[in-house]
């Protein structure tokens, strides 16, 4: 066989050998992420998007660098994607080869670290008031549009890509106020070292979408729809539970305490498999909050007996509740927490009656529609034990709204806050009247159990520092819940 000949055959050869591997590079996603390779959400992130790409029959590669160089190079093009990046990414010019994936995969709070002990801070005005010098990684997206947004002098502000630099400087006392996620710098943070920087509150919160460069356009839809399957996945659940297990002795996670709710329905949980809504948003700030001394997770419970309550020997916590539907008048069975929210009770009934009060005579023979969740208020339950008023019960106060739109029950007693959320909804706002005129006034506050635990004066500083912080009254407000409802900002 001619030389020539052999070349060719030898040639062929190898572009068989070759054209397979070339097939499968080119089904391999490589994103990378501003977050070190070991942190939760590196792990987290990889999990997730391994499964949702493998859904697409794509195999999938995670790559780490500083934040700054992970977007520079998402935008480029070196990667195919970023992980996790703010929604106001998407259509900046500088950016503009990044396309957002519209599917929540983060929700990260913006914390301010100090170490004075006598420095009192709760939102960027205090900063901006006090004059305070400020570091924060470089890339920090959030943190630049707000010395932006606030007009803060760049004089006082120091970024670097180091996290011992930053923690140096905080720690030294080059600046006042380290802000950062709570994730970022966790490990050394935590070393005797830095031991006396502490969490001074929560500046704000960010949800976080992945973006994919714009050469994956026609990518986009299917995997948007991958990742909200993997997300709603029993078995990643249960995969990224685990991850969160092992993690918690290596980052410091401290005692646990169970956050029981038996609000199993909107606002308090608006979706279960992404862990949204006002319980879950409570979680979160304390977790943060708590940088490693508690780590509170939630559990629902539709019904929670007082005598399970009282005989429980766990660490556990019970949100926006209040004294007397636990038979607890005097506070003596439980420790309570100071005001979480101010509350009062009105009555909702169909525009038809537009019922202001609860009078014998207007209400006669007509049938209440109540939660089987928790006791009756003392003035409703004297009309049930008089036979003047009939009662059907439901799960939740979501249910009664329909029950009332369909004639099957004339009236509900709830709390303002509930219906202040459910009102904003044109369905029901058309069809329902709620009374101008309270029924009694109350404070939904935090039931702690065992009693005489250190839980009880630390929550009630933290419950001090969301009432002052903007950032928790921005939550409030995203649900449509009344300002005069929330957390009372006593400046």
């Amino acid at each position: 066989m001619p030389g020539w000949l052999k070349n060719l055959a030898l040639s062929v050869l190898l572009l068989g050998w070759m054209l397979p591997l070339a097939a499968e590079d080119a089904r391999a996603i490589t994103f990378v992420t501003g977050y070190g390779h070991d942190t939760l959400l590196f792990r987290r992130f990889e999990l997730l998007y391994r499964d949702a790409f493998q859904r697409l029959g794509l195999s999938f590669k995670l790559i780490s660098q500083p934040k700054d160089q992970a977007l520079h190079n998402a935008n480029s093009g070196v990667f195919d994607g970023d992980t996790s990046r703010v929604p106001e990414l998407h259509g900046q010019p500088d950016y503009a080869n990044l396309i957002r994936v519209d599917v929540i995969v983060n929700r990260s709070h913006h914390v301010a670290f100090t170490k004075n002990p006598r420095l009192k801070i709760y939102d960027w005005e205090d900063i901006k008031a006090q004059n305070l010098t400020i570091a924060f990684p470089r890339g920090q997206f959030y943190a630049s549009q707000q010395v932006k947004a606030r007009q803060l002098p760049w004089a006082k502000v120091m970024i670097s890509s180091n996290c011992d630099e930053l923690l140096k400087w905080v720690d030294s006392g080059r600046v006042d106020v380290y802000i950062d996620n709570l994730g970022n710098c966790w490990g050394p943070r935590h070393t005797d070292r830095f031991k006396t920087i502490r969490v001074a509150t929560i500046l704000g919160e960010d949800l976080n979408y992945p973006y994919l460069h714009k050469k994956h356009k026609d990518l986009v839809p299917r995997f948007s729809e991958a990742l909200k399957a993997s997300l709603e996945s029993p078995e990643v659940h249960a995969k990224l539970a685990l991850l969160e297990r092992e993690h918690m002795p290596r980052s410091g996670h401290g005692t646990k305490v169970q956050l029981y709710t038996p609000y199993d329905f909107e606002p308090f949980i608006t979706d279960r498999p992404t862990q949204q809504g006002l319980i879950y948003d409570l979680q979160r700030y304390l977790n943060d909050l708590a940088d490693g001394v508690y780590h509170f997770e939630v559990q629902t419970v539709p019904r929670i007996p007082v005598e399970r309550l009282e005989q429980m020997r766990e660490l556990a916590i019970v949100p926006f509740v209040t004294p007397a539907w636990f038979n607890d008048d005097k506070e003596q069975r439980f420790d309570w927490t100071r005001a979480l929210v101010e509350d009062e009770t009105v009555i909702v009934s169909p525009k038809r009656l537009s019922l202001e009060g609860l009078h014998p005579e207007l209400l006669r023979g007509k049938t209440l529609c109540g939660s089987s969740t928790l006791r009756r208020d003392a003035a409703v339950q004297k009309l049930l034990n008089e036979g003047i008023v009939k009662q059907t019960l439901v799960p939740n106060t979501s249910h009664c709204l329909q029950m009332l739109i369909h004639g099957r029950a004339d009236f509900n007693v709830s709390g303002r806050l509930l219906i202040s959320y459910f009102m904003q909804k044109p369905e029901l706002a058309t069809q329902l009247h709620t009374s101008s005129s309270l029924i009694e006034h109350f404070t939904r506050r935090i039931l702690i159990t065992p009693r005489k635990s250190q839980l009880l004066g630390w929550l009630n500083q933290k419950i001090e520092i969301l009432g002052r912080s903007q950032s928790w009254e921005d939550v409030m407000k995203s649900y449509h819940l009344a300002y005069d409802v929330s957390f009372s900002r006593n400046r």
